[in-house]
This record gives structure tokens, C-alpha cells and sequence, in this order.
């Protein structure tokens, strides 16, 4: 007989025989796991990329008035034209409760737990008062602009917290907006290619 050993990982999302010693029976806060995406591009057409971090699936266009996402990503115009990355978060489109959140002015890495007292709030969809600034220079903007490139960068040193519908906590954080994630763009560098990562904090 053949033992086939399969990933704690997918034992959450697919219905296989998972071995219980293998499955931890509450979350590891201190490690959790970490979901990526890379090279994810919006629909130039829709003008945002639509995400559900709760089924880590990009939501097609045609379905984002069922409001089945949490967060949606603008766009991004190449040559110079991007001056600030729009993040907005689902504030109740398609009839659903709204998801919740902020800026941790934290390192991701470093957000482990959500403290009491943290300051979530529903989504404000006028500019001034978003949840993630709309900017590269306001405080909490979780993306900074190097004047000497022309290139927009991710703070390191911020994350987004969201709480979903369900009272699932999770950390979100844009790691690049290049093509293959580039490391050293410049304002000619494709532009608009999503990579984020994201990990349960409850």
C-alpha cells in the first residue's frame, strides 16, 4: 500500500485523509502560515484587480457587484503616469457586511497578534479618510516614491490588517507592483504586476 503524505496546508481546503499527528490543533501566532501571489495584473478594461484574501482567489470583474471580495487594487498606468497605488476595501457592495481594517505601522513580519484596542474601522470611500492612504507621502501610506528613480516602492515598514466578515484577522501586504517583482525598476519598468502576501493572525 502506498502512503500518500499530503500538506497540512491542503487539508483545509480539499476533502483528503490528512494523518491528525501532522495537524496542529490550534494556530501557531508566532509562525503562521504565509500566502503569496505574484505577477497578478488587473483587468486594464475594469481598472481593479478584485481579491478575496478569505479564498485566496482573485474575483472575476463580472462578479465584483456580488461584493464577494475584500479588497480591490486599481490598475496601474506604466511610463510615469502612476503617482500613488489605490488599495480600497469592500464596504458593503453586493449587500455584504463590510470587511474591516488598518495600517499596522509595523514590519509584516513582526505582526503576529491584533492588540486591543486596534483601530479597525469600515472603509470610507472618499479619498481623504480611505483606509489605506491614497499617497506616497501621508502618514500611514503604504508605498513610498523615490524621487531619484521615479519609482513607487512598499514601505517596509507598514501592513494592512483586516478583519473579515467572518472575524478572521489577517495581515496583507503588497510586496511589489513590477513585473517579476523587479528589484531594481525604473519609471520604465512594467508596472501594474501585483505581489502580496498574506497570513491568518487568529
Amino acid at each position: 500500500m502506498i502512503r500518500v503524505v499530503v500538506s497540512v496546508v491542503l487539508c483545509g481546503w480539499m476533502l483528503v485523509a490528512c494523518d491528525s499527528s501532522t495537524a496542529p490543533t490550534t494556530p501557531d501566532n508566532a509562525n503562521p502560515r504565509v500566502i503569496t501571489r505574484a505577477d497578478v495584473r488587473p483587468d486594464s478594461a475594469a481598472g481593479w484587480l478584485y481579491y478575496s484574501i478569505a479564498l485566496d482567489s482573485v474575483i472575476p470583474p463580472q462578479d465584483a457587484a456580488l461584493g464577494l471580495w475584500d479588497v480591490r487594487l486599481a490598475y496601474l498606468k506604466g511610463g510615469g503616469a502612476t503617482r500613488t497605488v489605490d488599495i480600497v476595501f469592500n464596504h458593503g457592495v453586493g449587500g455584504v457586511a463590510p470587511v474591516q481594517g488598518y495600517v499596522a505601522a509595523s514590519r509584516f513580519e513582526n505582526v503576529t497578534a491584533v492588540p486591543a484596542g486596534a483601530p479597525f474601522r469600515q472603509e470610507d470611500t472618499t479619498a481623504a479618510n480611505r483606509i489605506v492612504p491614497n499617497c506616497v507621502t501621508c502618514p500611514d501610506a503604504v508605498f513610498v516614491y523615490d524621487p531619484m528613480k521615479h519609482v513607487i516602492l512598499p514601505s517596509p515598514d507598514r501592513a494592512i490588517v483586516v478583519r473579515l466578515r467572518d472575524g478572521g484577522v489577517w495581515a496583507f501586504q503588497v510586496t511589489s507592483i513590477y513585473e517579476g517583482a523587479n528589484e531594481t525598476p525604473t519609471m520604465f519598468s512594467p508596472i501594474g504586476y501585483y505581489h502580496w502576501r498574506t497570513k491568518k493572525l487568529n
